[in-house]
């Protein structure tokens, strides 16, 4: 079996050698347009630069979601477990009224879950850990018009609760979350408002 062809290279190089070979290609030098001289010495190979091992940036003050944000964590977790709870609560709503009425619940649970979604995210983001929340359903009257008007006024604090904690954080992710919950309950409460409207 033939070994692969070498590269040809100038290491090692002689320079007795090179002007032997030169001068029988190149008998009169003093007409070339090129006039070559070896090189005195090879050049050296480039050494390897050492990098340090590569570390996590130490997290930034003030920045969105990040270790400045460690104090707002319990008011993510009372958040998450109020949101769970209301979640909870219309799903159960949903499912013992007529289908017109439960279309709106239904929507009302899918936006609270977008902001459970976003507040465990939230939640991951400064501590890095997952957080499990553990509320529970609002108990509600059985009937269903003092339901509706319980979770109306349930969606009215909300709105005002998250408004005013926008107001307070320093976080800038946290207070426009917030802000946009406390919107969010304001739209709930108005749709829970036109219900009781049409019955």
């Amino acid at each position: 079996m033939e070994e692969p062809n070498q590269a040809l290279t100038l290491h090692p190089f002689d320079p007795e050698v090179f002007q032997r070979v030169w001068q029988r290609v190149m008998p009169d030098q003093t007409n070339s347009p090129i006039q070559v001289t070896p090189p005195s010495q090879p050049p050296e190979p480039p050494q390897p630069t050492t990098q340090p091992p590569s570390t996590l940036p130490a997290p930034i003050p003030g920045v969105c979601l990040g270790q400045a944000s460690q104090a707002q964590v319990p008011t993510l977790e009372t958040w998450m477990n109020q949101i769970q709870g209301d979640l909870r609560t219309y799903q159960g709503l949903a499912r013992r009224t007529p289908p017109k009425l439960a279309r709106t619940l239904t929507q009302a649970a899918s936006e609270l879950q977008h902001s459970l979604r976003r507040l465990s995210t939230a939640h991951f983001l400064i501590t890095g850990t997952r957080a499990t929340p553990k509320g529970q359903p609002v108990s509600l009257p059985p009937q269903l018009p003092m339901a509706l008007r319980t979770l109306f006024l349930r969606e009215q604090e909300h709105h005002i609760e998250a408004q005013q904690l926008s107001n307070t954080l320093e976080d800038p992710c946290l207070a426009q979350m917030f802000l946009e919950f406390s919107e969010e309950s304001f739209d709930r409460g108005n749709a829970i408002r036109l219900l009781l409207e049409q019955m």
